[in-house]
Parts: C-alpha cells; structure tokens; sequence
C-alpha cells in the first residue's frame, strides 16, 4: 500500500521431529475416521470443526460432525496414551453429559449456532425424530472405569477403527447397518428419504417348510428354503465375527475377504448368475409362515409344505452362519454398479433359515449357531483350531480351554493387564493369548484337579458348576478367577520398578512377554496349592524380591521353568 510499511511475515516456528510425528498420527487417526463415515453414507459438516461454544453451561469444542439421514454424531479425537488419555476423557466429561441428559436441546442449540448443520439435516424429520450421538476416538481403549464416567458415550479405539475401515473399504455403504447398530441405533430410529420405518414392515417370500420329522432339529425349531433378494439379507444381515466391535464370548466368524467379495462380485458380472448352492441363515423373532392365511406348525405336517415366509422389517436381525461372503457380494456403494443393484433386488438366493422357539436367549442362540456353523465349517483345513477353540466356548463351555479363555478375556478388562492382551487381530504390541489358555490357565481352573481355583471357591453356586448345570454359576466362577488371580498380578506389579509392567520390547525395561506373564500364572498356581489363597499385602511381601529377578534368559516355552525359578530365588526369601 502507497505510503504504508509492508509489514514482514511472521516466521513460522519448525516443528521437531516428535511435534512431526504426533501430527502424523493425528492426520492419520482423522482421516481413517473420515473415510469411515464417508463410505457408510454420511456428510461432514466442517463448518462445526473445533469451534468452541457453550451448552447448558460447559464450554468445549467437537472435533467433528457427520449427518446421515436423522442422525448426528459428534466426534471426539484422540491420539493421547495413558494416563494423559484419562486426563483427556475427564476434561471432556462435564460437556458430555449435558449434550446426553437434553440432546433435542442440544441440537436445537447446534442449528442455531451452526446454521450450515440445519442445512444438512433434512427439514422432512419433525425435531423428535432427530438423534444425536457422540463418538469418542481414541488409538488406545479407554479403560473400564474412565468409561464408566459417560457410559452413554460411544468409544471407538484403534483395533475398531481397523476393523470398520476394512469393513467399509470392502462392504461400501452396506456396512452402513452394522456402523448404525453400533451406534446404539434401533431400527425404529433410523430415518430414510425423511421417515422413520413402519415397526409392522415384513417383506414376504414362497417357500417350503419342513416337517420336523425331515429336520430332525430340536424341539420347537422350525426350518424353511425360500429365494430371498440379497437386498432383504443386506438390510438385516448379521455375522458374529470375532475381530469387531461385539462384546462376547460367543464370536467366532473371520473377518470379510476383499479379494473374495471382489471375485465373486466379478462372477456375478461375468456369468449374470449365483452360485449353485444356498445359504445358511437364522431367522429373527417374529418371523411368520403361513398358509393361505393361517399359521403353519411343522409338528402338524408330515410332508414338505409351501409356505408364505414372512420376515419381520428389522436391521441386525438375521443371523449369517454359512455364506456372508456370497450375500455380501451383492454390496451397495455410492456409485452403485447398475448390474449389480439389478441383482441386489431380485429373489435369487437360494437360503435355508432356522427359526427359534419364541423365546430362544441370546445364548442358546449363540450355542446353537456356532454348533451349526462348526459342523458345516468341520473339514476346512483353515485357522481349524483357532475356529475349533473360539466355538467351544459356546458349545463346550465347561471344558479347560473354554473357561481359560474366558477367563483370559476377562484379564484383559481388568487391572493390571487391562489393555495388555490380545482381543482382535489388529491390536499391535500386545500378549497373545493361545498358550496362556493352554497351558498356564488350564491347571488353574479346570473343574477337578488338586491345582485349580476351584477347591478354594466357597460359593454355593459350586455344585452347580461341578454338575456343568449353570452358565451363570460358571461366570461367577471365571470372575472369583480373575479376582484371585488379578491380585497376584497386582502385587507382582508393585515389586517391580514402574516401567517394568509394560510389554517387552527390543528397547525399554518392559519384561511382560507370553513367558512371563506365564511364568507368573504357573508360579500363582502352585502357591496356591501349597499354600492356599492370600490378599494382596501378603503376596507382595513375599514378592518383595521380584526386582530382583532376571526375567531375561527364558523363551518359548520355558513357562514352568521360570515359574520354578522364581519359586526359589524369589517367594518368600
């Protein structure tokens, strides 16, 4: 400007090298989420991006917002570790609860404030239609009890968003149902082109029923073949698989093949037919098969009969046992592929459903489809055993290596190896759990055996579990053995120098490594057979040496012989 001073552009501080990296991993850990969120459907609304304001009397800021439909999820990153990661949720807390205590409050407040958010959503939902959520990201999981300070808030960690990147980078926007349903999303809640669904919806399908006598299933089963659209089994498809977001014991099911999906999206194409062979499925509750108008009983019925199959309008309601990669081939994306969504809605497939007597549990559900899908899978020569172990959990929850796995699940939510073991396939740097089943936890819990915790449970509940006559005397028993063996572990701990209690690496004091940490579970069991159970100043007192003992020196499988070790150069000297 004529007259005026150019004034010299402020000179830009140069990161370090840690300040490059850390950006690094917050650019990736966003863009993951992202992409996440662009591929099942949803839009981002940037305007809203880091902008503080104050709700309800707490003052914060979102990192992000994304729309589909009625839906509105607020998004929180995270790339803090430890106990700055703790530090990080509590500061975020307060504002939380607020938006979850009035949420229609809330979102009335963001169209105000943010009108580029009320443009997005569309004005064919009534304001009660609207649902809002929060989405807490995060590289590591946030544990227990700093979740438990907002548990309405929804955590999505490194292993999860792996698991959903591959998923939506695969399945496109069909993924959208499984991403909605973990969301805590009912399908009564999820809006489409401006409507929430009609609850009475069913889609019906001719087909045959058999006669109990031909199914030879238990008592109360029904099972019915019937052509159905591959769209009807997208919209309400679910599969049990055990590296995903599903908190139970009973998952089982492998993560879908990309390269699979491809080459059979690719047969579709090419041949403009399905393959020759059907698919196994479980049908949801209310599930109807009637003929000319009236219910049909296939305990009545000595022949194969025609059915009207009539499948109630619900998402995550159909259980996949055999054939996810077939029916998720006919996948819906953005840019839909017209040949394919000409297929998607034609009744192509043939499957073969099973349907629960009314009132079937979850995990009668989960015993019954694993046993099934066991017995259709039994001659595949791939992953069998780690298949094999996954289901008897369900199907053979008595056996050693099912109670030492779920006891070994359980150690890995619990201090002071909450975070430490393994749960999905795309954890890094954590402890494998296979040989800690095998053979440090087997002896420990096992239903007989002069070695196992259960000579020293007091509980009435352990006839029944000596009887394997109740499930949940069993649960009960597994949480008396992650408590026991919990408190060893933690005064192990406390005789260790803090940086010692973390995973061994070729640099750092970490000593936890699958032959210690099994190393100390077979050392906690023989002092409990000679010594019986103590609490936790007892043991660390006779731990008090621990320090000072050489943890290097001992692989694979010199579990026992560094638990001996230990038993006499370290307890109780």
């Amino acid at each position: 400007m004529a007259g005026g001073k150019v004034k010299p552009k402020k000179k830009q501080r140069k990161l370090t090298p840690e300040e490059r990296k850390r950006r690094r991993h917050q650019r990736s850990q966003i863009d993951r989420v992202r992409g996440i969120f662009g591929r099942t459907g949803f839009v981002r609304v940037p305007d809203i991006s880091d902008k503080e304001f104050t709700f309800s009397g707490r003052t914060g800021d979102v990192d992000d917002v994304f729309v589909r439909e009625n839906i509105i999820v607020c998004t929180e990153y995270t790339i803090s570790t430890g106990e700055k990661l703790g530090d990080h949720i509590k500061g975020k807390v307060h504002l939380f609860q607020r938006m979850h205590e009035e949420p229609q409050k809330c979102i009335a407040f963001l169209f105000e404030k943010f009108p580029t958010l009320r443009s997005v959503v569309s004005n064919k939902y009534h304001d009660s239609h609207l649902r809002l959520r929060i989405l807490y990201c995060s590289n590591d999981e946030v544990n227990s009890q700093h979740k438990a300070l907002t548990s309405e808030t929804i955590f999505l960690w490194g292993a999860t968003v792996e698991y959903f990147r591959v998923l939506t980078s695969t399945l496109r926007l069909s993924a959208r149902h499984e991403m909605l349903q973990f969301l805590r999303l009912d399908h009564g809640e999820i809006g489409v082109n401006g409507a929430l669904p009609d609850g009475q919806e069913e889609k019906k399908f001719e087909g045959s029923l058999l006669p109990v006598a031909h199914s030879n299933f238990p008592t109360g089963y029904k099972v019915v073949s019937f052509y159905v659209t591959p769209g009807t089994l997208l919209d309400r498809a679910y599969v049990l698989r055990k590296d995903g977001w599903r908190q139970s014991d009973g998952l089982y099911q492998r993560l879908i093949d990309k390269k699979k999906i491809d080459q059979i999206r690719l047969h579709l194409k090419r041949e403009k037919r399905v393959f020759a062979n059907n698919v196994i499925v479980t049908l949801p509750e209310g599930t109807r098969l009637d003929k000319d108008g009236k219910e049909v009983n296939p305990e009545k019925i000595d022949r194969t009969t025609s059915v009207m199959v009539k499948i109630p309008n619900r998402s995550n309601s159909i259980g996949i046992v055999d054939g996810q990669h077939r029916i998720f081939s006919y996948f819906e994306d953005a840019k839909d592929d017209p040949d394919i969504s000409e297929f998607r809605a034609r009744q192509n497939l043939l499957a073969t459903g099973v349907i629960y007597p009314e009132g079937t549990s979850d995990a009668d559900r989960e015993r019954f489809e694993a046993g099934l899908f066991l017995e259709i899978n039994a001659n595949q020569n791939s992953a069998k055993t780690s298949l094999k172990q996954a289901i008897k959990v369900i199907t053979e929850p008595y056996s050693d290596d099912s109670i030492g796995k779920r006891l070994v699940t359980r150690l890995g939510k619990i201090t002071p190896l909450e975070g430490l073991i393994e749960r999905h396939a795309f954890e890094k740097g954590v402890l494998p759990t296979s040989s800690m089943v095998s053979f440090a936890l087997a002896q420990l819990i096992r239903i007989g055996g002069d070695e196992s915790l259960l000579n020293h449970w007091s509980s009435p509940k352990k006839a029944d579990v000596l009887a394997k006559s109740d499930n949940l005397a069993l649960i009960e028993y597994v949480e008396f053995c992650a408590t026991q063996l919990s408190i060893f572990l933690s005064a192990a701990k406390a005789c260790l120098p803090a940086s010692s209690w973390a995973i061994k690496k070729n640099e750092g004091a970490g000593v936890l490594a699958t032959v210690s940490v099994n190393g100390l579970i077979i050392l906690f069991r023989k002092v409990v057979k000679s010594e019986g159970l103590s609490d936790f100043e007892g043991y660390k007192e006779k731990l008090k040496e621990l320090g000072n003992f050489d943890f290097h020196g001992y692989h694979s499988s010199h579990y026992n012989r560094m638990a001996n070790d230990m038993l006499d150069k370290v307890y109780g000297k």
